[in-house]
């Protein structure tokens, strides 16, 4: 276990240091809550199971016996909770002999600090899910549909077929476009058409001006042409566009779509814990949290890794 002593901080022993510029740094405000919707959990796995609908009635001829339908379960997305916890240890003395302790008070440090660790540590299990969304090992599991978040070939269900929520192209008006036509002619298990649609546009910092002029010009973006931009004409994308800073794919992108299956299941909030060894009078500071975030429904997410 590492141990913080006076000889790693030993600036904060002598008086005139002005600031800790590591902890002045801004922070963005939380992104994974855009694109993820919180579920409380109160087990150690849930488990999140896909009924398919029934199909389309059959003419019934005259005096014969109408045609019975079932329900059918399809796939099965289990979420299994993790804890997430990082502490640290410091010597008696340290705290003792710190000289700045009286302005800002070590604990209040202490947990700042840990408080940003597991914030980060938050963004960056969320966004693993959009970055490995176009990775084969990365499944929800055996009993799920068997592929990546984002794949050509999602099977519907127990009664066959498949739809694609993927597309190798880069960013531009024509790829967004035959992506919301995509998303447009998606239909549940049965092949019944459902109402989805995209709302967002998420992209990394290297695109946010592409995505501005894509998304904000009244005009169509690139040309000279007198035509409107039809996706922005149409709302087609009303929730406009995010940077997500913690995508790693410099040209990778997605639509988020009015499908709540990105989720974040919750079982123990955010904690903070301050004890004391008595051998050592070393003080020990921790910080726990256990979720875990995952896909119950694919078609809450179309995806490009870009080309």
């Amino acid at each position: 276990m590492a141990t913080v002593t006076t000889g790693q901080i030993a600036k904060a022993l002598t008086p005139g240091v002005q600031a800790w510029f590591q902890t002045a740094y801004d922070r963005f405000a939380m992104e994974s809550n855009q694109i993820f919707k919180s579920v409380d959990s109160r087990k150690a796995y849930e488990e999140r199971v896909a009924v398919s609908m029934l199909g389309l009635a059959s003419e019934k001829p005259e005096g014969q016996n109408i045609e019975y339908d079932d329900f059918e379960l399809s796939f099965v997305a289990r979420f299994v909770n993790k804890v997430y916890a990082k502490g640290i240890k410091i010597t008696d003395e340290t705290i003792k002999d710190n000289q700045y302790a009286a302005l800002a008070g070590m604990m209040r440090e202490r947990s700042e600090a840990l408080a940003i660790a597991m914030r980060e540590t938050y963004e960056h299990v969320h966004a693993n899910i959009l970055n490995r969304a176009f990775n084969v090992a990365f499944t929800m599991g055996t009993n799920h549909d068997g592929v990546e978040l984002c794949d050509a070939a999602h099977p519907l269900g127990p009664y066959g077929g498949t739809y694609s929520n993927v597309l190798s192209a880069d960013l531009s008006e024509a790829a967004l476009e035959t992506a919301l036509i995509q998303i447009d002619g998606y239909t549940d298990a049965r092949g019944l058409k459902i109402k989805v649609s995209g709302q967002k546009l998420i992209v990394p910092p290297a695109l946010r001006f592409e995505a501005a002029r894509l998304l904000n010009t009244v005009a169509q973006p690139g040309t000279a042409n007198n035509d409107v931009n039809a996706i922005r004409n149409q709302s087609a994308l009303s929730g406009g566009f995010m940077v997500y800073h913690y995508l790693t794919d410099t040209d990778a992108w997605f639509i988020k779509t009015n499908v709540d299956g990105l989720l974040t299941m919750n079982r123990e909030a955010l904690s903070f814990g301050r004890d004391e060894e008595f051998d050592s009078s070393n003080v020990k500071f921790k910080a726990s949290q256990r979720y875990v975030a995952g896909w119950d429904d694919a078609r809450a997410i179309f995806g490009s890794p870009g080309i």
